[in-house]
């Protein structure tokens, strides 16, 4: 099985315990990481990730869908998950929209293998959830 950056993405959010903007081990950089099975969180956060989809490294611009703000790399992820997602403009599954229309624009081969995703489930609704750790019954937590 293929694993596309969006996808990365989505699926780490089911992961990742308390996102938050500014730092890689709780940004959507950490959460592509995660569904790969690499512990965010050091220094090489964003060469790790272009290793993984060696398209980010090519210097294509892009802008920000929802305030035209110019994007190079890794800000394709960093610049709407801390600007817009975190200010709860748009949500975690509108930013791996938004990703995944700018993986199928520029035509590239960026999938990679997924890593098994045990213990995860998607909710009934669109919003990412994730099985909290803190209980036994694997209740589900929203991220908003």
């Amino acid at each position: 099985m293929k694993l596309s950056l969006s996808d990365a993405v989505r699926l780490g959010s089911l992961m990742m315990p308390n996102p938050g903007a500014g730092e890689t081990m709780s940004c959507a950089v950490g959460m592509a990481l995660l569904a790969h099975g690499v512990e965010p969180g050091g220094a090489k956060d964003y060469d790790r990730l272009m290793g993984i989809y060696p398209w980010l490294r090519r210097r294509a611009r892009h802008s920000c869908l929802w305030c035209g703000v110019a994007l190079r790399f890794t800000g394709l992820l960093a610049h709407p998950f801390d600007r817009h997602v975190m200010t709860r403009q748009i949500t975690i599954d509108a930013l791996c929209e938004w990703i995944a229309a700018v993986e199928r624009r520029r035509n590239r081969c960026c999938e990679v293998p997924l890593k098994s995703n045990a213990g995860l489930k998607w909710g009934p609704s669109l919003a990412p959830v994730a099985l909290d750790r803190a209980t036994p019954t694997g209740a589900v937590r929203r991220f908003s």
